[in-house]
């Protein structure tokens, strides 16, 4: 008969580590039933209003606290499909018109008087829409990011008559110019949204936008000493990726 013998040491400091465990684990129950039994109960009621079918006006807060447009377009709008998932687009639309006449007389060897006058109008149009995304919809202050499409388009019409006067001789100087502008490209963005009330949020957000520019200008110019005019058309593409400066705005949604 073999008699085997456990080292008492041994039998003790598994007993003793077997104790510690189950006072931590103890410990650690009734810690956290006491914190639950102290917090306030959870509220129904939503922080928010990241809700499927609503729909929210932005504006843009500028550093000497008027509101304007945000993203720098007419009307910005964000429509919630879901909780997590929302679209937001803008419109912009701008029209420009200016006249300017100007005069000027030098007195050297001869007498030199020049008039000039012109005239130029434009008009833009520009689109943005983005697919935002907020992870946690339920919290009070939400992180988002999205990304999307952005179209640009712009007129310009510029007039320009030079007229100069140099003893008997007068030089008359014509100038049409028009300029087309078509850019596209795609803008992505990160912010934070908080909302002191339901209905009512102010958001923070920095982005980028990278954008493919066509642009073509035609030139007609001629004058009343010379019989022929000069005709000139000008192609150019550009490429260029910019950072969106911080911007902080105000949400209304309803």
């Amino acid at each position: 008969m073999f008699n085997h013998e456990v080292p008492m040491k041994l039998v003790d400091s598994h007993r003793h580590l077997f104790v510690f465990f189950v006072f931590v684990w103890s410990s650690l129950a009734l810690s956290s039933t006491g914190f639950a039994q102290l917090e306030p109960p959870q509220s129904p009621e939503r922080y928010n209003s990241l809700q499927p079918g609503s729909w929210s006006l932005q504006f843009q807060i500028t550093e000497d606290f008027r509101v304007r447009a945000f993203q720098g377009v007419l009307v910005s709008a964000k429509y919630h499909y879901s909780e997590r998932t929302a679209l937001r687009f803008g419109v912009g639309l701008r029209a420009f018109v200016s006249d300017a006449e100007s005069e000027a007389e030098r007195v050297s060897y001869d007498t030199i008087q020049r008039q000039s006058e012109s005239n130029q109008d434009e008009e833009s149009f520009d689109f943005i829409a983005q697919l935002l995304t907020y992870p946690s919809p339920q919290a009070r202050v939400n992180f988002f990011f999205g990304a999307g499409p952005q179209l640009r388009m712009a007129r310009i019409h510029r007039d320009i008559r030079d007229q100069e006067i140099r003893d008997t001789l007068t030089r008359i100087a014509v100038e049409h110019v028009r300029d087309f502008v078509w850019g596209a490209g795609l803008s992505g963005v990160l912010g934070v949204e908080w909302f002191p009330s339901k209905n009512i949020s102010f958001l923070a957000e920095y982005g980028a936008s990278a954008l493919f520019e066509f642009r073509e200008s035609n030139a007609k110019r001629n004058t009343n000493l010379s019989p022929t005019f000069e005709v000139s058309e000008t192609k150019s593409k550009a490429f260029r990726i910019e950072p969106v400066s911080v911007k902080f705005g105000l949400s209304v949604y309803f």
